[in-house]
């Protein structure tokens, strides 16, 4: 048997395989981590918003109500943040002079002396003492306050 290698040709050896373009599992793996990803910065955002979501919806639902209710659900609404975001030692004991610059030290917000003053006549007054213009300007300040502070 007198077999004619000349023909052959060389042995080579095959293309070493790339990592481009990626195969399908690699693209779910990727899209997989990627979801992960931004549900957990949601969930974060989420968790870290909460306080300030349920404080905007509680002023949403003081603003319908009047008078002396309105300014004293106002300032336990404002209270109750304070005690929650500096803690019991620092927001319990305060009130009178004191919680309003107590509210006036923290970020962008400007609680007037008449503030106090409309506290305290609310709480003894027989009658509404609040205008319509009064409760604007707190519940501006108000918002304010929540959304810099909390």
């Amino acid at each position: 048997m007198n077999l004619d290698l000349s023909e052959l040709k060389d042995i080579h050896l095959p293309v070493k395989p790339d990592l481009w373009p990626l195969s399908w599992g690699w693209w779910l793996l990727i899209w997989i981590f990627f979801i992960l990803i931004v549900s957990l910065i949601y969930l974060v955002y989420w968790y870290l918003n909460r306080p300030r979501t349920y404080a905007l919806h509680e002023l949403k639902r003081i603003s319908n109500l009047d008078g002396k209710i309105f300014l004293k659900e106002i300032n336990s609404l404002l209270k109750r943040l304070v005690i929650y975001k500096f803690g019991s030692t620092t927001g319990a004991s305060l009130y009178g002079d004191n919680w309003i610059s107590f509210l006036n030290q923290t970020k962008n917000v400007c609680f007037s002396k008449e503030y106090e003053n409309l506290l305290e006549k609310s709480m003894y007054a027989s009658q509404e003492v609040l205008t319509p213009e009064d409760k604007k300007l707190i519940l501006e300040n108000s918002k304010k306050w929540i959304k810099f502070n909390l």
